[in-house]
């Protein structure tokens, strides 16, 4: 494929190019590493504060240790008009699409790896929580099934967290966390 089927993300701004229209300020492509096809750039993506820009890129492989389709997350600062990238640190578990959905309150990130195998098994999905740029916690379900893919859909306000299971069997396909400890 092209290298455009790596990814590729664009801001938009209000008032660019005239009063209330959205205008193209910014269009972010992968580099170096992260310039690979299927990619999944810009897949999962949240803004935060002080101008920061988180991107998913699920499908990225990484060569330490070598795992297809781990996934990594950019987090993009925008100061004095140019945007610096920094990546947050990949979770200790073996992780597959980490980033695939992306959620930001505040000084925190909360970060979906779905197709990662957990203690129930293959694509049983993992969460992981960040407060500048380290890890707090490593999110699991209660009863957590094989293929529930839990992490595919993450939402984030202050000390609240929900996140998706769409695959799980059963009543219960999202959770709640309230009180991160965080």
């Amino acid at each position: 494929p092209p290298l455009d089927a790596a990814g590729r993300v664009r801001v938009y701004s209000r008032d660019q190019g005239g009063a209330d229209n959205w205008g193209l300020v910014e269009t972010f492509s992968p580099t170096g590493s992260l310039a690979e096809a299927d990619a999944h750039y810009g897949e999962g993506l949240a803004f935060g504060r002080e101008g920061f820009l988180f991107l998913g890129y699920p499908k990225n492989d990484v060569t330490l240790p070598a795992v297809t389709d781990a996934g990594s997350v950019g987090a993009y600062q925008l100061q004095s008009g140019t945007w610096t990238e920094t990546a947050l640190p990949a979770p200790s578990q073996n992780s597959t699409d980490w980033g695939a959905a992306v959620a930001v309150s505040g000084t925190m990130v909360l970060v979906g790896a779905p197709r990662s195998d957990g203690p129930a098994g293959v694509d049983a999905g993992w969460a992981f929580l960040f407060r500048d740029g380290v890890l707090l916690k490593s999110i699991l379900p209660p009863n957590q099934q094989a293929g529930e893919r839990f992490g595919a859909a993450v939402a984030l306000d202050g000390d609240r967290a929900v996140v998706g299971s769409p695959l799980r069997w059963g009543t219960l396909n999202s959770i709640l966390y309230a009180d991160l400890g965080a």
